[in-house]
């Protein structure tokens, strides 16, 4: 499928999978980071705060809870504003978030996450249907490319927290790092020309086919579930075992290393065998 791209007086052209791919994998970097910085985070937030680490599960509430509210977000994101500044607004929602959940007061910053969960879904819902748009007659193939750079922002960002606190330094510059992340991706997206896409009619809950999709549905609040609890809390787990919240912060690095793995591994297949 092709979209024109308007840009000024210039004759229109067809927008591609190589105009919109590169900021889409720095957003999954993104994403990645951002939706992995709290786990290696909570054991100096709690020290910071003499919050008990098992009150700042709230953090991880707040999150997913502005993940599944962009569900009602996104495409309505998208029918006024467009892609690129519906992609744009998305990315700004986990930066400004970022930067609430490393300079405002406790509970407050607590509080951010909820931004910075309904910028991923917003960003994660554009992205996903804009690159699968353009991907042509292989949409899964287009889509593991872009979910590539997830793995690796969830990788990098424990290493992050892990490296600031060697050197002496305050978890923050992982936020920091995640906020010059999320300010690039801005970047990449504002390059783009405008362009509009077709979006349909809004789906109805009730009209959606629930037998089928119940079985989804539950696999994926089971795969998200152990995705949380391993990446969230296994930092946690070795300062309680009085291992270190650093060697905490490299193991959820190297669990995300593993889960990265096993989305390359797998995922390539479904274009040869097929989705059923």
């Amino acid at each position: 499928m092709r979209f024109s791209i308007f840009s000024g007086a210039t004759k229109p052209r067809a927008v591609t999978l190589q105009d919109v791919l590169p900021a889409g994998l720095l957003n999954m970097f993104t994403l990645g980071a951002s939706t992995t910085l709290y786990g290696p985070s909570l054991v100096y937030i709690a020290g910071e705060t003499g919050q008990p680490i098992a009150n700042l599960g709230i953090l991880f509430v707040f999150h997913w809870a502005g993940f599944f509210a962009s569900t009602f977000t996104a495409n309505r994101l998208a029918q006024k504003l467009e892609m690129r500044r519906g992609a744009m607004l998305g990315v700004l929602l986990i930066a400004f978030g970022v930067l609430g959940l490393i300079t405002l007061p406790f509970p407050l910053n607590v509080a951010m996450a909820f931004l910075i969960g309904l910028g991923n879904g917003n960003s994660e819902v554009l992205f996903n249907r804009l690159v699968e748009m353009v991907a042509g007659d292989k949409p899964a193939e287009a889509l593991t490319r872009l979910h590539s750079t997830w793995g690796i922002g969830a990788i990098a960002i424990p290493l992050v927290v892990a490296g600031a606190v060697l050197f002496g330094w305050n978890w923050r510059v992982a936020g920091i790092f995640v906020i010059v992340s999320a300010l690039l991706d801005v970047y990449l997206i504002s390059r783009w020309s405008e362009f509009q896409v077709p979006h349909g009619d809004d789906v109805h809950w009730r009209a959606l086919p629930w037998k089928s999709i119940s079985l989804f549905i539950a696999l994926f609040a089971i795969y998200v579930g152990v995705e949380t609890a391993v990446g969230a809390w296994a930092t946690t787990f070795f300062a309680e075992l009085g291992q270190g919240a650093i060697l905490g912060s490299i193991a959820t690095s190297v669990f995300f290393l593993t889960f990265s793995f096993g989305r390359m591994l797998f995922a390539s297949v479904t274009d040869r065998l097929g989705f059923g």
